[in-house]
């Protein structure tokens, strides 16, 4: 059994890392070649200034965002890729204990591939997939895939637990995809912000002698987004959105889907609550 999870890490890295891409400058983190030219990664990992895509065999390129869709969570940036073989989407819905492998080159510096397995179902395909596959700091945007190399959905961040959450690759998301590759800017309701996972939180305030409260940490917000123009600032935690309390990234996504254009945002600012009445962009 170990033998033959080994050869398929070893196939994964020889045959899909060519494939996966580091980032910086105007981006950060790993991103994954869908379709030749394009290259997709988590709209989060953008920054500001044009990226910089770093190739597996050491070449450069300056690429250009051509598709954005911040609902999803998904920027498609267009850059040389050669000759370079795009992922194909491989079953949309993995069951829980489907073998997985997840990809990363964080920044360029290097590939790595690690196996692991799906260990949670979610109700919704769109709050993506639990697995337990190891990802190193700059993850984000890089692939999952499955040990033949059908690409399972995109890693975007560490969970609770030692989990990591990918976005899921459903028939709506694929969709969604392809329009990016075609140069889609999407502009679903979204409120603007990057956040870092609860136990993130929970470690960073018992750091500074606050409560470790449930909650999701503001760690960016963008200009002139919804929750910039409520007054919702870096290195608030967002504890509820109207009555519902908010302690996972679940959590959240549950409420932007809600038809409401206005969300009420209680945030911990420090030790003291405050209440934001957020408009959501459309």
């Amino acid at each position: 059994m170990t033998v033959r999870y080994e050869d398929a890490i070893r196939r994964s890295a020889a045959q899909i890392g060519p494939s996966v891409v580091g980032l910086r400058g105007g981006a950060r983190g790993s991103g994954t070649i869908v379709a030749s030219g394009r290259v997709v990664t988590s709209a989060a990992n953008l920054t500001d200034g044009p990226p910089e895509v770093v190739f597996a065999d050491g070449r450069s390129a300056r690429a250009t965002v051509t598709g954005l869709d911040r609902r999803r969570g998904f920027a498609a940036l267009s850059v040389d890729t050669g000759a370079l073989a795009p992922l194909a989407f491989g079953p949309a819905s993995p069951p829980i204990g489907t073998t997985v492998i997840a990809l990363a080159n964080p920044w360029g510096r290097g590939l790595s591939a690690t196996l692991g397995f799906v260990a949670s179902s979610r109700n919704r395909p769109a709050l993506g997939v639990a697995h337990t596959a190891l990802c190193p700091r700059g993850a984000s945007g890089g692939p999952l895939v499955a040990p033949d190399g059908g690409l399972l959905g995109f890693n975007v961040m560490r969970l609770d637990g030692g989990f990591v959450l990918a976005t899921a690759t459903d028939a709506d998301t694929r969709e969604r995809i392809q329009k990016l590759v075609a140069g889609e800017r999407r502009t679903d309701r979204t409120l603007g912000v990057a956040i870092a996972p609860p136990r993130v939180a929970k470690r960073l305030r018992r750091s500074v002698g606050l409560d470790a409260h449930d909650g999701l940490l503001v760690r960016g917000v963008e200009a002139d987004s919804a929750a910039f123009n409520a007054g919702i600032r870096h290195g608030d935690l967002i504890v509820a959105v109207g009555e519902s309390n908010i302690a996972s990234v679940d959590d959240l996504l549950a409420q932007l889907e809600n038809d409401s254009d206005e969300l009420v945002v209680t945030v911990l600012r420090g030790a003291d609550e405050h209440t934001f009445t957020a408009r959501l962009e459309q």
